[in-house]
């Protein structure tokens, strides 16, 4: 299949941002609304009704590829065709605003209070990771790794334990 024959294959899509979101692996994530070109360019006059919880229309896509995204911002991309969630994120364009002001606006409120929890599940995550007495061992173990030889190690371990329990 030549260059041009692959570059025919692809398909424009419209993705509608709604949300950030946490993906099943723990990584973040943002929920799109797909729509066809054409579903778009009838928004603009008289924009739908948008069902979040549509699964044939709503999908997942990690952020690395859209960190300044925000709830109603509408890209539009090629895909590998019009149902895949296989797109092409070097070919994003941005189209502008959703045209329903409400809309957007309670899923941008929606996106600002999502993203509070998430970056406090994270921190709370980190934060009992947190181990003092590992943190105040570590050089002794920095130490340890470093030392050569089994008899050199048992020394310094037997040094440690007497040191602590004398």
């Amino acid at each position: 299949m030549t260059a041009e024959a692959k570059i025919a294959d692809k398909v424009k899509l419209v993705l509608v941002c709604l949300r950030h979101t946490e993906t099943t692996g723990g990584k973040r994530g943002i929920v799109f609304y797909r729509l066809s070109p054409a579903e778009w360019a009838a928004a603009q006059k008289d924009p739908p009704e948008v069902d979040q919880e549509d699964t044939d229309r709503a999908c997942v896509f990690l952020d690395k590829n859209w960190k300044h995204t925000s709830a109603g911002q509408v890209f539009e991309v090629e895909s590998t065709d019009d149902v895949s969630t296989t797109i092409y994120p070097s070919t994003q364009r941005y189209l502008g605003l959703w045209p329903d002001e409400d809309a957007r606006r309670a899923w941008r409120l929606f996106d600002e209070t999502n993203k509070v929890d998430m970056e406090l599940a994270a921190r709370q995550k980190r934060e009992a990771k947190d181990d003092p007495v590992a943190d105040a061992l570590a050089p002794l173990r920095d130490q340890y790794r470093r030392t050569i030889g089994g008899v050199r190690r048992a020394a310094l371990l037997a040094r440690i334990i007497q040191y602590v329990t004398g």
